[in-house]
């Protein structure tokens, strides 16, 4: 307990974005943290992949098919 963050859904927000890291990214500092999800995940639904008879191929370090034809 304690060595992990909490487990929130996906829209919570976390918290402010930090001074430090906002003059680093060229953000503004205060700006809300959204969790968000996994990378195949949120990838599928940019791609429009939101409807299971859509394949989608999501080549990576690893190879992924959500939604096989």
């Amino acid at each position: 307990p304690g060595m992990l963050p909490e487990i929130v859904p996906a829209g919570s927000i976390a918290g402010p974005l930090t001074r430090d890291e906002a003059a680093r990214l060229g953000l503004e500092a205060g700006i809300p943290v959204v969790i968000a999800g996994g990378d195949a995940a949120v990838a599928a639904f940019g791609a429009g992949a939101t409807d299971p008879a859509v394949p989608l191929l999501l080549l990576s370090t690893g190879c992924q098919a959500p939604n096989p034809p």
